[in-house]
Parts: C-alpha cells; sequence; structure tokens
C-alpha cells in the first residue's frame, strides 16, 4: 500500500512504452494488410442525471452535453487483424457550466505466428468522470455505479499466446493489467496484475478437460494490498452434439498485506448446456460454496446458475439467475469486497423494421458484504430501456433511459437514479486502400 504511487508511475511508464511499439508495429502491419480501411464520425449526446452523487439526500441533478469526434482504422489479412479507435469528447455541464476532455483509446491486436501458435494484444484507455463510460470494455474494469460521477482514468492491458498441440487441444498463457487512478481522494485506486494460464485438452469426441491457474497481485491506496492464487478444473462429457454435461472443481487463496481477514474458498458443482432447438438453448449449473476466513467460522453456500435464450422473430429474449459467493474488490468501491449474493436477470431486443430496434433489460441483486465485524446488505433494482433508428445509411438517433434503486442498512449507501440520453450519432468509412 505504502508504495503504490511508485507501483502506479513504473507502470504508467510500462503502459507508454507498451503503447509506443504497438504504434510502431500498427503502421508495419498496414503496409503489409490486404485491406485497411479508415472510417470516422461523430456523436452529439445529451445526457440527464438525476442523482450525481449517488446519495440519499441533498440530489444534485445535472445536464450534459457531449460532443465526440470518432477515428478507426481497421486493418486486415487472412490470418491477422489490427483495429485501432479513438473518440475524444468535449463534455459540457450545464450544472457547473464548465468544459472538459475526456478519451477512449482501444487497440487490438491478433497475430499469427504459424499454423498453431498465435498471439493476441489489446489495450484500452478511458479518462472519464462517469462510470458506466469504461462498460465498453468487457473484460476491462466493471466500476461500481454507486461511485457517482468522479473523475477517473482505467488502462486496460491484456496479451496472450494460444498454442494448439492437438485436436481441439489448447495451451494458453496470459497477463493481464489493469489500473484505475482517481482524482477524488475518497476513491479508491489500484494496481492489479494478472498472469495466467490454462490447458484445453480433447480425450475422444465425447470426453474434455479443462485446467485453469491465475495469480493476482492487487496493490490498493486505501485499503490492504492482496495476493491471491486460484485454479479451477472442468470436465465436459457430450453426451449428444447438442447436448453437454461438465463438473467443476474451484480453489482460491486469497492473502492481504494488513489488518483484513485472509480466506480460502472452494467450489463444486455439475452442469448441463443443452442446444434444444435452432433458436432456444438454456444451461444449468448447481453445486457449493465453501468459503473459510481466517479467525471466523467458515461459512457453506448454495451455488446456482440458469441461462436462457430464446429467439424469436427478428429479436431475442434472455433471462438468467445466479448465486453464491463473489467477489469485488477491483470495482473502485473501497466498501464492497467479498459477498453473499443472488440475481436475476431479463433482457429483450427486437427490430421493430428494418431500421427501428427496440431493447429492454431488468435486473435485481442482493449482495451481503462479509466485512470484518458484521455483514452490510445491499439491493439493487435497475431498469433499462432504449429506442434507436437507423436512416440515410451512416446515421442514427437514439433513447436510452435508466432507472436505478440501491436500498442499504446503511443510509448514506442508499440511492436512487434517473439517466436519460439521447444521441444523434453519424458513421462512415471514408476510404479504404
Amino acid at each position: 500500500m505504502y508504495f503504490i504511487g511508485m507501483r502506479r508511475e513504473r507502470a504508467v511508464v510500462v503502459c507508454f512504452c507498451s503503447l509506443i511499439s504497438l504504434v510502431s508495429f500498427f503502421c508495419a502491419s498496414i503496409v503489409k494488410a490486404e485491406r485497411n480501411v479508415f472510417s470516422g464520425g461523430v456523436v452529439l449526446r445529451q445526457d440527464y442525471d438525476s442523482n450525481i452523487d449517488r446519495t440519499y439526500q441533498d440530489r444534485r441533478s445535472e445536464w450534459t452535453t457531449a460532443v465526440s469526434p470518432t477515428f478507426k482504422i481497421t486493418s486486415r489479412d487472412p490470418v491477422d487483424v489490427l483495429d485501432f479507435s479513438y473518440a475524444p469528447s468535449v463534455v459540457y455541464s450545464h450544472l457547473t457550466e464548465q468544459k472538459r476532455l475526456d478519451h477512449h483509446l482501444a487497440v487490438k491486436f491478433d497475430k499469427a505466428l504459424g499454423k498453431r501458435l498465435a498471439a493476441t494484444f489489446s489495450d484500452s484507455y478511458v479518462k472519464a468522470e462517469d462510470p458506466s463510460s469504461n462498460e465498453e470494455n468487457a473484460d476491462g474494469i466493471a466500476l461500481s455505479d454507486s461511485r457517482g460521477r468522479n473523475r477517473y482514468w482505467a488502462n486496460n492491458c491484456d496479451a496472450g499466446l494460444q498454442y494448439e498441440y492437438g485436436r481441439e487441444s489448447f495451451i494458453n498463457l496470459s497477463y493481464q493489467h489493469r489500473i484505475l487512478d482517481n482524482t477524488g481522494v475518497d476513491q479508491e485506486d489500484f494496481v492489479k496484475n494478472t498472469p495466467a494460464f490454462s490447458v484445453f485438452h480433447r480425450f475422444s469426441p465425447q470426453w474434455q478437460t479443462r485446467l485453469d491457474y491465475a495469480f493476482t497481485d492487487g496493490n490498493f491506496d486505501q485499503t490492504d494490498d492482496l495476493r491471491q492464487n486460484s485454479g479451477d478444473l472442468f470436465l465436459y462429457y457430450s453426451q449428444t452434439p447438442t447436448a453437454k454435461f461438465f463438473g467443476h472443481y474451484g480453489y482460491a487463496e486469497t492473502n492481504y498485506d494488513g489488518l483484513q481477514n485472509d480466506y480460502t474458498k472452494q467450489s463444486v458443482s455439475l452442469g448441463w448446456i443443452r442446444q434444444q432447438s435452432s433458436t432456444l438453448d438454456f444451461s444449468l449449473e448447481g453445486g457449493g460454496v465453501f468459503l473459510n476466513r481466517d479467525n471466523q467460522s467458515g461459512k457453506d453456500e448454495l451455488f446456482y446458475a440458469l441461462s436462457l435464450n430464446q429467439k424469436i422473430e427478428r429479436g431475442v429474449v434472455r433471462f438468467s439467475a445466479k448465486g453464491g459467493v463473489d467477489e469485488q474488490q477491483f470495482n473502485g468501491a473501497a466498501d464492497e469486497g467479498v459477498s453473499r449474493y443472488w440475481s436475476l436477470n431479463a433482457a429483450a431486443s427486437r427490430e421493430l423494421r428494418k431500421d427501428i430496434r427496440a431493447a429492454a433489460k431488468c435486473l435485481y441483486r442482493e449482495d451481503r458484504y462479509l466485512g470484518q465485524s458484521s455483514e452490510q446488505e445491499k439491493r439493487k433494482f435497475q431498469a433499462e430501456a432504449s429506442l434507436s433508428h437507423s436512416f440515410w445509411r451512416w446515421y442514427m438517433i437514439s433513447v436510452k433511459y435508466i432507472y436505478t434503486r440501491q436500498s442499504a442498512e446503511i443510509i448514506t449507501d442508499r440511492y436512487n437514479d434517473n439517466r436519460l440520453f439521447l444521441e444523434f450519432s453519424f458513421n462512415k468509412d471514408f476510404f479504404s486502400w
């Protein structure tokens, strides 16, 4: 914890050097690629947030207007893919009457090094205030909505190698680097490094196994640093081409540098994946989670997961339910960590016409965070609806509404929030070579 500033500076230098090297490689790859496309556009957006501080009392609302030009270069050949995108955004706050400049930059590169060896690299950088600005990085830092509007920058870097040593058998080596740096002194900053490997091995047309291992090194500026070793073992049996059974065992050991209780987590489960038809698929999984923390009695929890996807005419409906033990140390909220939880998710989208699409989704989740001396409970409900209309080939107009309600035993953790987004965008492929 005391050396996080030094570690963050070193991490920034590494990211900068990696970016310079990647840009050089990017330019060389463009020259060699069979097809390169330069595209761009502009996004005009009007946002409303009824509770920017995520507080129960003394709420502040804010209207913002944003103008964001977008630039993207895509390079393709039969085996390699290279994408680069950048979107600066000038945001004007009608509450403070001030402007700010946000940044979204992303690079992704897939390279075949041989018939059986492939490399991947991706890096994304976000500088913004809205925690949802980082959601487009699906494998990046999932920031807690309860943070509200706080200035931050985040960097998500991933690198990996995959070697195919047999039919449907692979060895994967990967490395993840995450940085979250906040302007506010009351927010949780961290640097996270995760080297990992996995092995997929097919014994026969029916049997396959998978072994995962990861080491996580987390350095925080407000809470205790942690080190975690985790492993997972899966065994799959394909009953038919459309049905698969599997078993899973997982083990994780987490050690803190400070006063927080170290803990171990073990999980055992059985599951079934079924492609019922060309329009319906579902999966079921159930088992137990065994959590043991130092100086406290162990806790046994039920784990379950259910998902269902149903295609409908010009659309899809999705439903999922999940429960067990979750670890949320890296979501930017210092008061959240290990929790017992259960959640329900439902989503639907449909193309009303060729150029009009509607979508809606709903989430309910309960968390009971396992603190040092007592448990704190939070309940979150979120509903979202959106409508988009594409016209004149390159243009789109959309509207989205999000309602969030969080209730908790501690009054400062409670809040209601209404968000409205109005967006007009233009995007076009300008030229290729």
